[in-house]
């Protein structure tokens, strides 16, 4: 990858170590330094004579301007590094179509963009793993990382392989020494997700060049979708969706493709979506293939690596048609994964008032300006802030029996959109709206 930034120098590179000389954090390039993003996004800039660098969630978000912010640059560089964060944080394979998907929607926008050549490359590939695998003892444990080792000298046996870095072009001294076979290192023992040994799949770097000899066409076809008829569940969840035509169409054409679909969280972090089944859709590798005006019932489940209530959304993967998204009014219960091999497995605990809180809310209390009625919203504030809440203590909020009533028939679709859980238990003087707490 640091060939292509490039920081070769006469065909050579100049790693730049940490103060023990056992890991490189970097690359000379000609007296100047490349360590982090921002040194590579300037030396790039310096060689093209121009650079816009994105991030792939800020190119997703761009809006109509897109042309005008690359106009000036001979460079577009779109980083992701989804597939790397989901590796690690144990998430599994089930993130990586959606991540490619995504790519696939920058290369449209750029494209729409007016670019017409493009380069396509990783930095490097991975091997997934159980823990307890064979594991090789370096140094101190420490002194390598998961998949290789920087070492003074060649270490060559039945377990490891060594080789110069200068036979490899690296203007050095030390060696690379990795596993002969899968085995980790101890410093990657615990690790399902690793990278950086001497497997095909780790060493190989793709490169895919396209380059479109004729400017992208448009479609003015403009579409939304609905979600309706949400219900979350102890381990997997189910919501009904329909693709429709926005209104104020401008195009007469007609609905002969369908429409792609991609179901994502809407908020939280580090939560991967998963569909499990659809009826009246196509569903292929996470991609629900729906057609206009048919309805359908996703089901789906939710992993995160910290338990918390998260909203979903369907939105297009693509850019060549207009599709305005939908979010769900009800949040859902993103659970904690299990593993089992290199693939991610839900847990499926009972839903019950023992199971740990999800974390608190967001701390500015934004999510309660979703219900739409005071009433509903102080009510839930209250129980946010105080725990709990009594039918007396209901009443006296609320100013009316009849309000009081009416908040009971419509608790279960208040619970569904409230980012904290909150169960009824009974009380000396009836029900009692209550703040799932641990124990």
């Amino acid at each position: 990858m640091n060939a292509l930034v490039p920081t070769v120098q006469r065909g050579r590179m100049v790693p730049l170590f940490d103060g023990k000389r056992r890991v490189i954090e970097g690359f000379d390039a000609g007296g100047f330094m490349v360590k982090a993003r921002k040194e590579r996004e300037t030396l790039l800039g310096r060689r093209a004579g121009g650079v816009k660098w994105f991030e792939i969630d800020a190119l997703l978000a761009s809006d109509a301007s897109l042309a005008h912010q690359i106009a000036k640059s001979r460079l577009v560089v779109v980083h992701s590094v989804q597939i790397d964060k989901a590796g690690e944080a144990g998430l599994g394979v089930g993130t990586f179509p959606a991540e490619l998907r995504r790519i696939q929607m920058a290369w449209e926008l750029l494209r729409a963009a007016g670019v017409r050549r493009f380069v396509f490359t990783s930095d490097h590939g991975f091997l997934l793993r159980s823990i307890g695998d064979e594991e090789i003892q370096h140094g101190q444990g420490h002194d390598a990382l998961a998949r290789y080792a920087v070492y003074p000298s060649v270490i060559n046996n039945e377990r490891q392989l060594g080789l110069s870095l200068r036979k490899l072009d690296y203007d050095a001294d030390e060696a690379v020494v990795v596993p002969r076979g899968l085995a980790v290192y101890q410093s990657g023992r615990e690790r399902k997700f690793v990278h950086g040994g001497n497997s095909p799949q780790e060493r190989v770097i793709p490169v895919l060049t396209l380059v479109h000899r004729q400017a992208a066409g448009s479609e003015d076809q403009h579409y939304r979708v609905e979600i309706s008829e949400e219900v979350g569940g102890s381990t997997s969840h189910s919501l009904r969706a329909l693709v429709v035509r926005a209104e104020h169409q401008t195009t007469l054409a007609l609905d002969v493709e369908p429409i792609e679909l991609e179901l994502r969280a809407a908020d939280g972090s580090g939560v991967l979506a998963e569909p499990l089944e659809c009826e009246g859709a196509t569903l292929d590798a996470g991609l629900i293939t729906a057609k206009v005006g048919d309805g359908f019932r996703l089901r789906f489940r939710l992993s995160s690596v910290q338990e918390q209530r998260v909203r979903v959304q369907l939105a297009s993967p693509s850019a060549k048609r207009r599709v305005d998204p939908a979010i769900s009014a009800a949040r859902f219960d993103a659970l904690t994964p299990g593993i089992s091999g290199a693939y991610s497995v839900i847990a499926a605990p009972a839903v019950a008032s023992t199971r740990a809180t999800p974390p608190p809310p967001s701390s500015d209390g934004s999510w309660l300006d979703e219900f739409a009625d005071p009433d509903v919203r102080r009510v839930i504030a209250h129980i946010v802030e105080h725990g709990e809440v009594s039918e007396s203590d209901l009443g006296r909020l609320l100013g009316s029996q009849r309000k009081v009533r009416k908040f009971a028939r419509e608790f279960e679709s208040h619970r569904a959109r409230a980012e904290i859980l909150i169960e009824i238990v009974p009380g000396p003087t009836g029900k009692v709206y209550k703040k799932v707490t641990d124990k």
